[in-house]
């Protein structure tokens, strides 16, 4: 029941509002404004802001400390009072129990009974919003990582062989700048000594045989020394992406 429903009140536009926030698959509220009063909310919206149905009712959004950052609600109603169309905003709001979520919410402005209301929808970010945060986490390490590394490293294009990013490693003991490889295959690099070796590595992936294969490569100057190629592979846009870590084995085998 809405804050200004009453029993056996005739069928109107804000009862009929009141069905369509109740079914609603996502958070959803109604807003008076000026006041800022919370006229209808939907368990979805109150369980989120782990605020009871029954104490938001009547209540206003300052009254309900939601705003993380309180300017933000009056460049939101000036935006979305200016605009017929739904505005859509990511933002944090704060929970009862202080608890920060991050939302993307949904707000258009509407008239019922000679009444300005603010509508809004409220989807829950919070989950998607720590994923990008450790994916992004997750890219800086990898970053690091390739870069620091020992082992010439470099990442391709794996149907092309096409090099997108060589490792500080890779550019010392081939002898090719970054600014000279990128861009460039490894076949016309003349890193293969062997011109079936990348085939090998690739067929390795494949077929699961072996974990890497050992190669000889052939540096800017001409010398050729021994690796063990390690690979991986991952999609990036729709297009199979090969991660091969070259380590110097060369001295490793001649004294054996």
């Amino acid at each position: 029941m809405t804050a200004e429903q009453s029993p056996g009140s005739v069928r109107g536009p804000l009862e009929m509002m009141h069905e369509w926030i109740q079914l609603a698959p996502q958070g959803m509220a109604l807003i008076q404004f000026p006041q800022g009063k919370v006229v209808d909310v939907n368990p979805i919206l109150s369980d989120l802001l782990g605020w009871p149905v029954t104490q938001v009712l009547g209540m206003t959004t300052r009254a309900l400390g939601i705003w993380v950052e309180p300017r933000q609600r009056d460049e939101i109603i000036e935006r979305t009072r200016a605009n017929p169309q739904p505005v859509s905003f990511e933002l944090q709001l704060r929970s009862q129990n202080g608890a920060i979520v991050d939302v993307q919410i949904w707000i258009r402005s509407t008239r019922l009974q000679d009444q300005e209301y603010l509508i809004l929808t409220v989807a829950d970010q919070t989950e998607a919003k720590r994923t990008e945060a450790a994916l992004r986490a997750s890219e800086k390490k990898f970053a690091l990582a390739f870069q620091l590394t020992p082992d010439a490293m470099t990442i391709s294009e794996m149907a092309t062989g096409k090099l997108i990013e060589v490792n500080a490693s890779f550019e010392r003991q081939f002898g090719w700048t970054s600014g000279e490889a990128i861009g460039q295959t490894t076949s016309a690099l003349n890193i293969w000594f062997e011109a079936n070796d990348r085939q090998r590595l690739l067929d390795s992936i494949r077929n699961k045989t072996q974990p890497g294969i050992e190669a000889r490569g052939r540096a800017k100057d001409g010398s050729i020394r021994l690796y063990q190629l390690l690979a991986e592979t991952f999609t990036l846009d729709g297009a199979q992406i090969l991660v091969v870590t070259m380590r110097d084995i060369h001295q490793q085998r001649e004294h054996e």
